[in-house]
């Protein structure tokens, strides 16, 4: 009885550590993964370069607010190179530390289609597409629409750079294989069909379909909002898990009071 009690408790310890030493090979495995997203061939007949893929039917009521005057194309058929944006301060930087996310994604967004998904104010939105991604900013909100295309004009970004589109609640608003990186801040408990919403975002995203997602640690915060609702880390990762996803990591000491979830598919060998 001792031998048995013994091996069962050797066993649990020895799962233990192999997770975690999983979890810590996928987060050094996560930038190449990245990479491979940026060099993939686009096989949906998307073009990349000016996302003009037709919306499939189930993004019909997807529409997207354009600024007066924005030009998503040269008339020559060729790509206007993208204006330098400078992001001013903001007092939220000290907690939400934006250069943790695009350190987790190798320092190198250009060219990345990346979906924010719940732009909110555009705090993520902005800040990738200064640092070279092509954002699909994804709004429910009207109005809140307007504000974050007043703000992208106000900073000079263009519609090639920034596209704020609306979407129903409850649906990413993305063409099938449209991005290469999905974002979701501090909204996911708010989903109300996670899964079915999650099985959109997955057909919405290219191959290994990268999805970060960062959300509240729970216990309190003096920078939360009040009631937000949170969620434990590892019930968060067994839900991201069922989604699909077989490659699953989190980190809860990047940014304060808070955790970054980063999911992808398994690499082609």
């Amino acid at each position: 009885m001792e031998y048995s009690f013994r091996l069962l408790i050797f066993t649990e310890v020895a799962i233990y550590f192999s997770a975690s030493i999983m979890r810590y090979m996928y987060s050094l495995l996560l930038p190449a993964v990245l990479a491979f997203t940026a060099c993939d061939p686009d096989t949906t007949g998307a073009d990349r370069s000016g996302r003009n893929t037709p919306a499939s039917p189930s993004t019909s009521t997807v529409s997207s607010i354009a600024s007066p005057g924005a030009t998503t194309s040269d008339p020559s058929g060729s790509l206007q190179a993208a204006p330098q944006v400078n992001i001013p301060g903001d007092p939220r930087d000290a907690w939400q530390k934006p250069e943790v996310l695009l350190a987790m994604m190798d320092n190198d967004v250009k060219d990345l289609v990346i979906a924010d998904l719940f732009a909110d104010d555009g705090y993520f939105s902005f800040r990738l597409a200064a640092a070279g991604a092509r954002v699909i900013a994804i709004q429910s909100d009207a109005e809140k629409a307007k504000a974050m295309t007043a703000q992208r004009d106000a900073l000079g970004f263009t519609e090639e750079q920034v596209e704020i589109r609306l979407s129903p609640a409850g649906h990413p608003g993305l063409a099938e294989g449209e991005a290469d990186v999905a974002l979701v801040v501090h909204s996911y408990t708010m989903i109300a069909n996670r899964s079915n919403y999650f099985s959109l975002v997955r057909r919405g995203l290219a191959y290994p379909r990268p999805l970060f997602i960062i959300d509240w640690l729970p216990g309190d915060s003096p920078v939360a909002p009040a009631g937000a609702k949170r969620i434990a880390v590892d019930a968060l990762m067994d839900e991201v898990g069922g989604y699909g996803y077989t490659d699953v990591g989190a980190h809860t000491d990047k940014m304060p009071y808070q955790v970054i979830l980063f999911a992808t598919d398994p690499m082609d060998e």
